[in-house]
């Protein structure tokens, strides 16, 4: 279901250049089809450079071909053009949270 709005995540999230944390949430995220683009994060050249390579690399072998280059290439592309998207993840159906049960003695 699309909401209107779109996500985006860094690429350096997904090699776990901000930590496990986001690197583990920057793909659940990716798997749960709630991701419509990768970014570089190039601010400037010298502390943040662009590297998007791995996450093209990383996302073609998980998701597979097509779908990285829709992240990477065709969707950012159409957005600068002010196209609609070619490619909207579909969501995946969340997981039941368990219960948690408290015992007292």
């Amino acid at each position: 279901m699309l909401c209107g709005c779109f996500a985006q995540i860094t690429a350096g999230s997904l090699s776990g250049v901000f930590g496990p944390g986001a690197k583990e949430d920057a793909w659940n995220w990716l798997t749960g089809g709630l991701i419509h683009f990768v970014s570089s994060d190039a601010h400037n050249t010298a502390r943040r450079p662009l590297k998007l390579r791995f996450a093209y690399d990383a996302i073609a072998q998980q998701l597979g071909e097509e779908t990285a280059r829709a992240l990477l290439i065709e969707n950012p592309l159409a957005a600068f053009h002010g196209d609609p998207l070619p490619y909207v993840p579909e969501m995946a159906e969340p997981e039941p949270r368990k219960r948690k049960r408290f015992l007292f003695f």
